[in-house]
């Protein structure tokens, strides 16, 4: 009987250590995984580093000297622009279109549409043909005077 439980215990110890291998093969695989993917991560890093760093740092150093170029031409250029004159410019410009009479304007534009539309085209065109056909009789005339 004896025997029976040393056997028994030994095929349970035998299945604890088999079930703890499997557990400790599980164990190793995920410490794989974790390990190639942050050396992936790590490698993705790198190269992202090694691609976006210089370009950012150009972009930097030109956004430098425009600001640079900024200050040294264009804002003192700006502060020599006397503001009072300016504001002054502004407010007569005001005051032009204040004097401007718009119903004034306004039936001035109505008049000429008024005139345009009174006038004749048929008769201005035939009036036009006239002048072109005297003008060729002319230019014939002169021909003729031209020759001799």
């Amino acid at each position: 009987m004896t025997e029976d439980k040393n056997i028994s215990a030994s095929v349970s110890d035998m299945q604890a250590q088999n079930e703890l291998l499997n557990l400790m093969k599980k164990q190793i695989r995920y410490t794989r995984a974790l390990f190639f993917s942050c050396i992936a991560l790590l490698a993705v890093l790198f190269i992202s580093c090694v691609i976006v760093i210089p370009p950012v740092v150009s972009t930097v150093r030109e956004i430098n000297e425009s600001v640079q170029v900024i200050n040294e031409n264009i804002l003192p250029a700006l502060s020599d622009i006397q503001a009072d004159e300016l504001n002054t410019a502004i407010k007569n410009f005001g005051r032009t279109l204040d004097q401007l009479d718009i119903e004034e304007l306004n039936d001035t534009i109505s008049s000429m549409n008024s005139t345009v539309s009174e006038l004749d085209i048929d008769r201005l065109n035939s009036a036009a043909e006239s002048l072109g056909a005297a003008a060729e009789s002319l230019s014939g005339l002169s021909r003729l005077f031209s020759r001799n």
